[in-house]
């Protein structure tokens, strides 16, 4: 897969679960900095985090609903077991942290 492909489903996956992208490409260094494994995929930007309604904090979720001044605010609610299964739709491996999804896709070896 390249990263190019990556990106587009990581996007459909962002657009399914109302997802927002954290954290993409990223440098070795910058990799090494935030704790990220030697060969991880976001040094070759075939890895993403992203965040969705269910990784918002209360404080956050109280904000974002303030901010669009809409008390019927309802986002889609995916739980884990619906985002995995989205992703491995895509073609794509998500792991769960505890304040974001980690994607990539299926086929990328580990470490």
């Amino acid at each position: 897969m390249t990263p190019l492909q990556f990106a587009e489903l990581v996007m459909m996956y962002c657009a399914q679960v109302e997802g927002s992208v954290s954290s993409w490409g990223r440098t070795w260094w910058y990799n090494r900095l935030v704790g990220g494994v030697e060969f991880s995929g976001h040094r070759f930007w075939c890895g993403a985090d992203v965040r969705c309604w269910d990784h918002l904090t209360g404080d956050e979720k109280v904000r974002v609903r303030r901010l669009l001044k809409d008390d019927d605010f309802a986002p889609a609610i995916f739980d884990l077991a619906a985002r995995k299964k989205i992703a491995e739709r895509l073609g794509l491996f998500l792991f769960a942290e505890d304040d974001h999804d980690h994607l990539q896709p299926l086929v990328w070896p580990k470490g």
